[in-house]
């Protein structure tokens, strides 16, 4: 079994885990980020994320500004999309008219996206991270910026194809970390909306340490209809420390998002 393997393991217990987080606070010292002071979530109020992500395990309700939201999308416009990770198969997706490519995922080249000034501005703006401070304990490290597409993945005959992308779990990329989420375009029932199970994220018993998929049954059963379901406007923005269960819905019409994950780790462990 690997480091990382063991490692992964040991967070997904929750004394084990503290243990590794205190040991990390207090050794490990990462370099500041360099904040930009802009105002691009008007909305967002420090206490107010901070207390949600702690109890709840996400906050929502807040928005990226207008003009900044209109820059990103005109970037994506320009840019081509990498097909499953293959960077020698180049796709355009049009935004205003997107087109499934009859792939269920396409994503903006990392070594790119992390070039875009409209990218850097949101990941290091100083709303963003004194409340990635304030969660994590330390300063963070800036694990990955994505930014992807979703389609329905259908048969030949046009039928919706469901997947285990689109199951409930729980992530275990950092011994702690925290995810922030911006749908760049309208996301209803119909466009695979986000789903997190309130407070998941808090309490580890056996059966979730040896159970990192749920079915939807099996996740209502064991938390009481608990599971939000996060919708809104191109622009709507998200928290969630992803430790909590949490799931995509498939979806019917395309999703566009942008999420930033920060940790405390140097290196990511999944």
């Amino acid at each position: 079994m690997t480091k990382t393997a063991v490692l992964r393991k040991l967070v997904a217990i929750r004394f084990t885990r503290r243990i590794l987080l205190l040991a990390l606070r207090s050794f490990q010292h990462n370099d500041k980020l360099a904040d930009i002071n802009n105002d691009l979530f008007p909305k967002l109020d420090h206490e107010s994320a901070l207390e949600s992500i702690r109890e709840l395990g996400y906050f929502k309700d807040f928005t990226l500004s207008k003009s900044h939201l209109q820059k990103l999308i005109d970037r994506c416009q320009n840019h081509s999309v990498i097909a499953k990770g293959d960077r020698a198969k180049l796709i355009k997706v049009d935004y205003y008219n997107p087109k499934n490519p009859h792939l269920d995922e396409c994503q903006y080249d990392y070594g790119d996206i992390e070039g875009w000034k409209e990218v850097d501005d949101i990941v290091k703006s100083n709303k963003i991270l004194n409340i990635a401070r304030s969660y994590l304990g330390v300063e963070p490290v800036v694990h990955n910026t994505t930014i992807w597409w979703s389609f329905p993945l259908l048969t030949q005959d046009g039928d919706i194809i469901e997947t285990h992308y689109y199951g409930y779990h729980y992530d275990i990329d950092d011994v702690k970390f925290l995810k922030l989420f911006i749908y760049l375009n309208d996301v209803d029932d119909k466009t695979g909306p986000h789903v997190v199970i309130s407070g998941s994220h808090r309490k580890r018993s056996w059966k979730t340490i040896l159970n990192r998929r749920l079915n939807n049954d099996v996740a209502e059963r064991w938390f009481n209809n608990r599971s939000v379901k996060i919708v809104g406007e191109a622009g709507s923005a998200f928290f969630e420390d992803t430790f909590a269960y949490h799931k995509g819905t498939t979806p019917i019409n395309p999703r566009l998002v942008f999420q930033v994950e920060y940790g405390i780790m140097k290196d990511k462990l999944g």
